[in-house]
């Protein structure tokens, strides 16, 4: 950002201010929204078109983001120049909020802190850092002594290193009381995270597909270097089975405060004794009689909080699944979560609850053919042991802070 200043001999010299900013503007008019067509004038009248009121767009959406940046940001920014005589350089800014009001005026902040409600994977000290390996989930996202009104217009843009996204919801300036009727901050968080994490979001149904029939899942708990490897094998259609030995290193490295972290999650404690035992088999590589316990307790889990939540006792296996969604009792999960709730309870059902044919000798390693005494013993080795753990560990951050 840059305050213009006019020189004796007339020329234009430019000094830098602050780079946190906020600017009072008198827009002189209501946004209505963007034309989502091209529209040709007629001496007949006009005709009715579509007017984008609310949207979405990031860096993923190339010209399209610059076209809304120029037509909604740029024209702000050119009333700041002519209001108060300075010059924003549109590269310095990392977050805007513009909130738009009914009178046709406007606050816009420039480059304010940003916080966000995020899920951790460790215990953090006040002071500490917090790298993107740290996050386990977003939940919010706002912007220090920052409101936004529910009856303001607002315009959101915002970086995450190279990437940057841009929401905008003009729909309350279109009629008089009408108000937002969501939470925004959450709406944001969801947002944060899709531009944060976007290897997760971007995984095609096919790679999907592959994952779930080779077992695999970008679980939660592994650190994130060994997320995307795990996502890139996959991509590639490399075998993910030759990342089980950093894997395994990294869940038997985790284990011990994973104890700890599970132990206080009251649906896991009625078989915090079971997975003990079984912690313990498997760091003596005893697969067999790791899984032989821990496969069955996954599900016993599942059912604990079926009973925690006041839901049916005899639930089918669809019904357990589905408790990763939690709804009812978590509405501060949004839709680009990254535990990935809906891509979870697929696998919960088509993987961990995967059903056997008695007749067959291959069937897959899962809670049925374990439970039913089908599975083969080659399936009960160092990798479905560790796929166990991931599970459990998984399952632990949907049922976290639920009693």
């Amino acid at each position: 950002m840059a305050k213009r200043k006019k020189t004796s001999d007339g020329k234009m010299k430019i000094s830098t201010v602050n780079n946190c900013v906020k600017f009072d503007i008198d827009v002189g008019y209501i946004s209505a929204g963007v034309s989502a067509e091209s529209h040709k004038p007629s001496k007949q009248g006009g005709r009715v078109i579509t007017v984008i009121q609310s949207e979405f767009i990031s860096s993923e959406d190339g010209d399209i983001l610059v076209s809304r940046l120029e037509e909604l940001i740029s024209k702000l920014l050119n009333k700041i120049t002519e209001q108060h005589n300075v010059i924003v350089v549109k590269s310095s800014i990392d977050n805007m909020v513009v909130i738009l009001r009914r009178d046709g005026t406007a606050t816009i902040h420039i480059n304010a802190p940003v916080m966000g409600g995020m899920l951790l994977k460790k215990a953090v000290n006040a002071g500490q850092a917090i790298y993107q390996r740290d996050i386990a989930d977003i939940s919010q996202l706002t912007f220090e002594d920052i409101d936004i009104s529910k009856d303001a217009g607002v315009m959101v843009l915002f970086s995450v290193g190279w990437r940057k996204g841009l929401f905008y919801d003009l729909v309350p300036l279109s009629k008089k009381d009408l108000e937002r009727d969501y939470d925004i901050n959450q709406l944001l968080g969801g947002y944060y995270a899709y531009l944060s994490f976007q290897e997760k979001f971007n995984i095609s149904d096919s790679e999907w597909d592959s994952l779930f029939e080779n077992g695999w899942f970008p679980f939660i708990t592994l650190n994130y270097d060994l997320i995307r490897s795990v996502l890139s094998h996959n991509k590639e259609s490399w075998n993910v089975d030759d990342l089980l030995p950093n894997i395994q290193a990294d869940v038997l490295k985790r284990l011990p405060d994973g104890l700890k972290s599970w132990a206080k999650v009251k649906a896991f404690e009625p078989h915090m004794d079971f997975i003990s035992k079984a912690v313990g088999h498997y760091q003596n590589s005893d697969p067999i009689s790791c899984i032989s316990v821990l496969f069955p307790r996954i599900e016993g889990i599942m059912r604990e909080f079926q009973i925690i939540q006041g839901q049916p006792e005899k639930a089918g296996q669809k019904d357990l699944a589905a408790t990763v969604q939690l709804s009812d009792t978590n509405p501060k999960r949004h839709q680009f979560s990254l535990l990935l709730p809906l891509r979870f309870q697929r696998y919960l059902e088509d993987v961990y609850f995967d059903s056997f044919d008695p007749a067959r000798k291959d069937n897959t390693l899962s809670r049925n053919s374990v439970g039913h005494g089908v599975a083969s013993a080659d399936n009960f080795d160092m990798k479905g042991a560790t796929l166990g753990f991931l599970v459990l560990d998984q399952l632990s951050y949907y049922f976290r802070g639920i009693s």
